[in-house]
């Protein structure tokens, strides 16, 4: 899924390459995150609460208030991507 998303913004939504690497360097970030903490690597069953985690943990390891906007900025592009290609029915960065 990340590497159809990441395909998604280089190709129809046309981003940079450096704007696309960053993307891909975030959802890396949440993905290990991920991992360890949940032991899977299916993004699709992440929910509110994970993405609250990922937050908080961002925010005690001194990563700055803009680091973990833009973080959070692709992880709501990613999961928006999700839902449109109908591998979620709702956004765990929304609401």
């Amino acid at each position: 899924m990340l590497e159809k998303f990441l395909e998604y913004l280089q190709f129809e939504k046309r981003y940079s390459p450096h704007t696309v690497t960053s993307y891909k360097k975030d959802l890396e970030d949440f993905s290990h995150f991920f991992l360890r903490t949940e032991s899977s690597d299916d993004l699709a069953q992440a929910d509110k609460k994970i993405i609250r985690n990922f937050i908080v943990e961002l925010s005690e390891n001194d990563i700055s208030k803009r680091s973990i906007n833009r973080k959070l900025s692709s992880l709501r592009s990613f999961y928006l991507f999700l839902l449109k290609i109908g591998e979620i029915k709702v956004s765990p960065t929304e609401g």
